[in-house]
């Protein structure tokens, strides 16, 4: 079965989003504003976040139709936490530059894994899964 270049273009995008954001920590020196964080455990949370994208990412190239749902999900469910942080995001262009972009990257790879034939490759890799649920 043939990875469709739609999940191969959305898997790019979604690993462009982690060079966005490291180089977003980068460019505003792991900036900690309005919060309490110090810049080190601020730094800790961005690599253990994008680090667990990456394995997400990983595991929708390889077809795993489980990781695209719960992407998603996070990725849905995490929007309207960004609803509060605006006032503070405003303040600084360049974090507004690179969480926009992200977000347009993020949202046309969402797009691309869950239209056809990128949804039809996944749920063919799903059906060709073995059961390992058999019935004694």
């Amino acid at each position: 079965m043939d990875r469709p270049k739609n999940v191969v273009i959305a898997v790019s995008l979604l690993g462009a989003t982690i060079v966005l954001s490291l180089a977003r920590a980068l460019l505003t020196g792991f900036s900690t504003a309005g919060t309490s964080a110090p810049p080190l455990l601020h730094l800790g949370g961005i690599l253990l976040t994008n680090a667990v994208y990456a394995f997400f990412y990983f595991k929708i190239f390889a077809g795993k139709n489980w990781a695209r749902i719960i992407w998603a999900i996070v990725f849905l469910l995490g929007l309207p936490g960004l609803i509060p942080m605006l006032p503070r995001l405003l303040q600084n262009p360049t974090t507004c530059i690179f969480l926009g972009l992200q977000l347009g990257l993020e949202f046309a790879a969402l797009l691309l894994i869950f239209a056809k034939p990128g949804s039809t490759w996944f749920d063919k890799k799903k059906a060709a899964e073995p059961d390992t649920k058999k019935l004694s």
